[in-house]
């Protein structure tokens, strides 16, 4: 590693580009006028305020942000009193026991997350953080002023443009548990790769998410899914063992197969592939509605895959062979229903999100049927359309992503699907 002053990076010369831009995403950013005003009050009481963690990586990415991190160097109850004066700020305790506050502005709702910098340098606190690329910080002071310099003793920069995510040590992950999910979610949403290394430490510190809580654990996931190419990183969480710790209830999926008739993949495969299928054609479908909220931060897009993982959630206990010995899930549509609002009541979901999953589990086959039907009426696809309103596209997303994923021919009832995308956009336009 290189030594922390070598890592106090002057931005010149071939860099000058990179700085201009660096500094008009915070000048031309909606928090601006009260990064100023903070840094006033921050230099009257002698502290020093820096811009740290996810704001200055998308800054130095050139990735918009909303967000801001900051770090207060000193003393931290003055700071707070002064803005406290402020009609247009609210502040909220995050963590009372480790001082983190959300200063909150009005009327744009822009959140600066704050916490105070308790070692004797910001360079210290710098390497305590978990991911070096979250461990960048510049001094606020020398933003707004126009001449500023990275610390940076992590190498953190050097990951950004390698796009790479890695941790120094097994301690980071320790300490927060939750860091584990943390590395794949920037990975995903990011578009970058996990260190080799990494991802040995992740495998042998998956166990520890035994002792992180359901909602945590909920959110990151829930950020994970709602990455492009979430398929590509649960792949690789799964290899790691730790979906099997979140999601005790895909081991008996792990463990089924299915009819080689219908099905290449045993259940649970077959449910990876569903996601797969899925968001390729979320990519080549238009889907307007997929940043809708179904809660919290929670997307429509993000529960839709949530959706299609456990779509499949009954057949283990509904499996039967017949007297040729053909494999069976019969009603197993209905029964993984009653296991998803188990599910959801678990990872704390809200009632509207249990009805979404619910909703599209118990008709996620309804849409094939009606194509494999030799007399399948107007009135049939109507009535389907009228039950699950509004979601009619999302259970065609899903269907269609189902069928795609069994891996045998189905041409007739892939067209058929599509050809009910088509109807759908049609009767949409003409509303």
């Amino acid at each position: 590693m290189k030594g922390i002053c070598s890592q106090l990076q002057e931005m010149s010369g071939s860099d000058s580009e990179k700085n201009l831009k660096f500094q008009e995403a915070f000048a031309n950013h909606p928090s601006s006028q009260f990064l100023t005003a903070f840094n006033q009050i921050a230099k009257l009481q002698g502290s020093r305020l820096f811009l740290v963690g996810g704001c200055v990586r998308n800054a130095i990415l050139s990735i918009p942000f909303h967000e801001v991190d900051l770090l207060l160097h000193g003393n931290l109850y003055a700071f707070l009193e002064s803005v406290s004066t402020n009609p247009d700020i609210t502040i909220v305790t995050l963590d009372k026991e480790r001082n983190l506050f959300r200063l909150i502005s009005k009327p744009q709702k822009i959140s600066f997350d704050l916490s105070p910098c308790e070692e004797k340098s910001v360079e210290e606190n710098l390497l305590k953080r978990e991911l070096p690329i979250n461990a960048v910080a510049v001094d606020l002071e020398g933003v707004l002023t126009g001449s500023f310099h990275f610390l940076d003793p992590q190498n953190g920069i050097e990951d950004l443009q390698n796009k790479i995510i890695r941790t120094l040590s097994s301690d980071r992950l320790k300490e927060d548990p939750l860091r584990i999910l943390r590395a794949f979610r920037f990975a995903a949403l990011l578009n970058f790769s996990v260190e080799e290394k990494t991802e040995k430490i992740i495998k042998e510190m998956a166990p520890l998410l035994h002792s992180v809580s359901i909602e945590r654990i909920r959110d990151e996931l829930f950020k994970i899914l709602s990455a492009p190419e979430s398929y590509h990183w649960l792949c690789k969480m799964d290899s790691a063992g730790i979906l099997d710790i979140v999601f005790p209830e895909i081991l008996p999926m792990k463990k089924m197969n299915q009819n080689p008739r219908y099905h290449k993949y045993s259940v649970w495969i077959h449910s990876l592939e569903t996601i797969h299928h899925l968001e390729n054609l979320l990519l080549e479908k238009d889907y307007p509605e997929k940043n809708l909220i179904l809660s919290g931060e929670r997307t429509q897009e993000s529960g839709l895959k949530f959706a299609a993982l456990f779509h499949d959630l009954g057949k283990p206990s509904t499996f039967r062979t017949d007297e040729h010995g053909e494999i069976h899930f019969y009603q197993h549509e209905a029964v993984g229903e009653q296991l998803i609002k188990s599910l959801g009541k678990r990872f704390r979901l809200s009632v509207k999100e249990i009805q979404f999953f619910s909703l599209l589990i118990r008709n996620h086959l309804r849409p094939a049927q009606l194509a494999r039907s030799p007399k399948t009426s107007k009135a049939a696809v109507t009535r389907l359309f009228r039950e699950i309103h509004p979601y009619q596209k999302e259970l065609i997303f899903l269907c269609l992503a189902d069928t795609l994923a069994k891996g045998v021919q189905a041409d007739e009832t892939i067209k058929y699907l599509e050809n009910l995308l088509v109807k759908l956009e049609i009767e949409k336009k003409t509303s």
